[in-house]
């Protein structure tokens, strides 16, 4: 009974579906996800919810990516969206049903596989000709198992911290996009390296991706890198850009030592795309510090410009520090962390980081 119950639930989704664009499709998981979830008690449903959570999961694939005998293609960020809800509103047993494993997978393929196969056509012309040229997507690798499923947990904890990020951020649709950790096929042995591959909706239009190194000796917190945008048939200034980024950290990391600063005790928040960065909200960080310098009149021979800054954040969150430099010299600005629910309540952005020591090395 319970089989012919799902068998009829998916041949009603079938009949409702059929001919149907991507945004009727995408509305119509929304309006299921709602009621399975109880989140609405507007729209009476004729149907149910039969079956165990994999079999609730083959549906809402289905609905999202129907298969070659079902009609047209989906664009979908409900089947996120249906992993994410299911597992936190349901049921212990039910949320315990999907495992990070699963959501891996189906969250790293929710859009359809004309878009996915785009996207890796147009990795493998970024990277011709770059170090990173025999780089693919590692599920289409013959792993060991080991591999596999150290990628898939880094995809999936580097995924599940840009989701944190602020809708507000351009990074934030890093996952509304085709997405894929990439890594290299030539590797023998362990692999705990690799390139999460990404884009923002104005790069899909403009053929270009961002490339964001990660390194997953503890897939469960991996460490960012990031490289930046990656164009077509530009292998070789591929290279010379990350030669760049490797060559200014190695510069900052000469700075810190300047000021006796142990940087292994602190994190890299350059930009969004670092984890102290999305952890903390610490969006505005920089144009923070340079509000509270510009009051307070330090240093009045210190040029800023928040091009030429870098900005770290202690390991436990407490404080951080922005490094900066002009011709004048070198500068070391200490600041404290509060907490984003205690920020928020905090007037002017001048005042989230307040600075508790300047200290510059002229030049």
């Amino acid at each position: 009974a319970k089989k012919a119950n799902l068998d009829l639930e998916n041949a009603c989704d079938d009949t409702v579906l059929k001919g149907k664009s991507r945004l009727y499709r995408k509305e119509y998981g929304t309006v299921l996800l709602e009621v399975l979830t109880e989140q609405s008690h507007r729209v009476p449903l004729s149907t149910g919810f039969s079956g165990k959570k994999k079999e609730m999961v083959q549906r809402f694939q289905n609905i999202v990516h129907p298969s070659p005998k079902r009609n047209g293609h989906v664009l979908i960020g409900c089947i996120a969206v249906a992993l994410v809800l299911l597992t936190s509103s349901l049921n212990p047993a039910s949320a315990q049903a999907l495992n990070p494993s699963v959501l891996s997978q189906l969250k790293a393929t929710h859009t359809t596989p004309e878009e996915q196969a785009a996207t890796k056509a147009l990795l493998a012309q970024c990277l011709e000709g770059s170090m990173f040229e025999n780089y693919q997507p590692f599920r289409d690798l013959p792993l060991t198992d080991e591999n596999y499923q150290r990628c898939e947990q880094a995809e999936e904890s580097y995924r599940s911290l840009l989701e944190k990020v602020s809708p507000t951020m351009q990074t934030r649709e890093y996952t509304n996009n085709p997405f894929f950790l990439a890594v290299d096929s030539k590797k023998k042995g362990e692999i705990t390296s690799g390139l999460f591959c990404c884009q923002a909706d104005n790069q899909v239009d403009q053929g270009q991706i961002t490339l964001i190194e990660l390194e997953f000796s503890d897939p469960f917190h991996p460490e960012v890198f990031e490289i930046g945008t990656a164009f077509a048939c530009q292998g070789e200034q591929l290279n010379q850009r990350y030669f760049q980024r490797q060559s200014e950290k190695r510069h900052i990391q000469t700075i810190a030592e300047q000021f006796q600063i142990d940087l292994s005790q602190y994190e890299e928040a350059f930009s969004t795309v670092y984890p102290s960065v999305i952890q903390n909200q610490a969006y505005l960080l920089g144009g923070s510090i340079k509000k509270q310098l510009a009051q307070m009149g330090r240093y009045s021979f210190e040029k800023f410009s928040l091009n030429h800054t870098w900005a770290y954040i202690k390991k436990d969150h407490t404080e951080g520090v922005l490094f900066n430099q002009d011709g004048n010299g070198i500068y070391a600005h200490f600041f404290r962390m509060e907490a984003y629910t205690d920020r928020s309540k905090i007037s002017g952005e001048e005042n989230w980081y307040p600075i508790i020591e300047n200290r510059c090395i002229p030049q």
